[in-house]
């Protein structure tokens, strides 16, 4: 119990911190949705992109270069920011490496999520010219269950191909291996880390699959109440042990004193809007791409991104107007703000997620 109060007071502390800090935003995160075509077409997508995906309104060559002429001067020093590039599959964008080019000669930093399906050695070199200093790949368990998910046999073998490919390139200041955890594959938790272990990895992101996009039609991929805490587990023990991966829950959601600081190298905060902005494919602005498309706040072929940062966040600064519904008269409001805005039910105006709700009451052997 004693535990479990101290916990309290620093996940308290923590939140007035954030609290100022909403109140000053400052840009650091830019996720870019560099397209939304897609070689695979995964059970799990949050995005639910296809093959064949329609990329006609999608911004050129030239509008988004100059859509990072303005971001970058959203910040007091262009490097301060750091551009992580999503889709759909970045690589399916032929002009990809030209803008990152632009990104990076602005003095942004940047970082790439891919299935790693199209990588190869030449992707690798041209990484490197560019200045890509982080990397994330997704690999959703061992072959077979990675291969289902996914859609295409052999997207497991492209996967640990390209991580291996950058292992051995070496110019990376991060490469992460990220895994979709489904209750297939939480039985193979010790053999996916040693995979990730050997392919050279440097963070292990583990993620729990969330209702968005086709994933909201995959009820069969949650987690039971019982396996998010057997998961839990798994990544507090790892954390403990230390070793040359650094395992962690990626950011998802608040979890409460009994795993705060438990499963992740920080404690919770959703920063969108505070932090984070999102430019997506067509030219919107907005935060990270999983949240709501309703909350966007203009477009760069009309508005300037400076200025959109600057004025039009507040919805996503103050989160006042989430303390409703089931959050409503909850004790743990000041630390979660109704869990991250990506988990939000903008029609019924709750979130889809609760964490405490899904993990259920801690043991006494937990508290203590």
């Amino acid at each position: 119990m004693l535990r479990t109060l101290v916990k309290r007071a620093r996940l308290g502390a923590w939140w007035r911190y954030r609290e100022l800090e909403a109140s000053e935003p400052r840009l650091t995160y830019l996720f870019w949705e560099a397209t939304l075509a897609c070689n695979l077409a995964c059970a799990h997508c949050g995005s639910d992109c296809i093959r064949g995906t329609d990329t006609s309104q999608e911004l050129t060559t030239d509008e988004a270069i100059a859509a990072f002429d303005a971001a970058s001067g959203a910040a007091d020093e262009p490097g301060d920011i750091i551009v992580a590039i999503t889709g759909g599959e970045p690589l399916m964008r032929p002009d990809l490496f030209t803008v990152c080019k632009a990104i990076t000669d602005r003095g942004m930093r940047l970082g790439l999520v891919t299935n790693g399906f199209r990588v190869r050695k030449d992707t690798v070199v041209r990484s490197a010219v560019v200045g890509l200093e982080s990397l994330s790949v997704s690999i959703d368990g061992l072959e077979p269950e990675h291969d289902d998910l996914r859609g295409i046999r052999g997207s497991f073998r492209r996967a640990t191909d390209a991580v291996e490919l950058y292992a051995r390139a070496g110019f990376l200041k991060a490469l992460q291996v990220s895994t979709s955890i489904s209750p297939r594959t939480l039985p193979h938790l010790a053999q996916i880390a040693e995979l990730v272990r050997d392919l050279g990895a440097t963070d292990w992101r583990i993620l729990t699959i969330f209702p968005n996009g086709r994933a909201s039609q995959e009820r069969g991929l949650r987690l039971s109440r019982g396996q998010l805490r057997d998961l839990f587990t798994f990544i507090r023990d790892q954390r403990r042990a230390g070793g040359p991966v650094d395992t962690y829950y990626s950011d998802e959601g608040y979890l409460g004193p009994e795993w705060e600081g438990e499963v992740r190298p920080y404690l919770y905060s959703c920063d969108a809007g505070i932090r984070v902005a999102g430019l997506y494919a067509n030219g919107d602005i907005g935060a990270c791409p999983n949240i709501d498309r309703s909350l966007t706040f203009g477009n760069v072929r009309t508005d300037d991104f400076g200025q959109v940062w600057k004025t039009r966040f507040r919805r996503f600064r103050d989160r006042s107007w989430m303390r409703t519904g089931p959050c409503a008269d909850c004790d743990h409001w000041n630390a979660c703000r109704g869990n991250s805005l990506h988990l939000w039910d903008v029609k019924k105006n709750r979130t889809k997620v609760c964490h405490l709700k899904w993990l259920g009451k801690p043991s006494h052997r937990d508290e203590n």
